[in-house]
């Protein structure tokens, strides 16, 4: 693996003990590695605070963001809206951000998306709600069929 210095490749998710996403963390390229190499899950499958670890993403993983009736809800590969899907572009402790799957380059920078040209917030106007805490990763196989990892 190769990484610019600064540059994270691998975001965490864990949840406490009744499921609720509570802690995020970026994992360090030499704990990932050392990890890989021991045939184990690129970040810790149990926080230092004790959280279980939900699912790990790097940048252009895609996701999925539920709509506001559909979060907490089970889904199934057939309730994807394809609208909604978004690729991982970056990341640090606090924040995730994207960008619709659809986009390969910003064309105008500074006005599509906003100043940084990447979305950290619902696509539903919800400023209140971060997609780091609704998306749900998804898996493509080679014929494009998507589905929830």
């Amino acid at each position: 693996m190769e990484a610019a210095k600064g540059t994270n490749l691998y975001y965490a998710v864990y949840a406490d003990k009744d499921g609720k996403r509570c802690e995020y963390v970026t994992v360090p390229l030499r704990v990932v590695i050392e990890r890989l190499k021991n045939h184990q899950t690129p970040a810790p499958e149990i926080s230092e605070s004790g959280n279980k670890l939900l699912f790990t993403l790097s940048p252009n993983d895609l996701v999925y963001v539920p709509y506001p009736d559909q979060v907490g809800t089970p889904l199934s590969d057939k309730d994807i809206d394809k609208k909604r899907i978004f690729k991982v572009i970056k990341f640090t402790k606090q924040q995730l951000f994207f960008v619709p799957y659809t986009v390969s380059s910003v064309i105008v920078k500074g006005v599509e998306y906003g100043s940084l040209d990447v979305l950290e917030m619902s696509p539903d106007g919800d400023k209140s709600m971060a997609m780091r805490h609704i998306c749900i990763p998804l898996m493509v196989d080679r014929l494009g069929n998507i589905s929830f990892r």
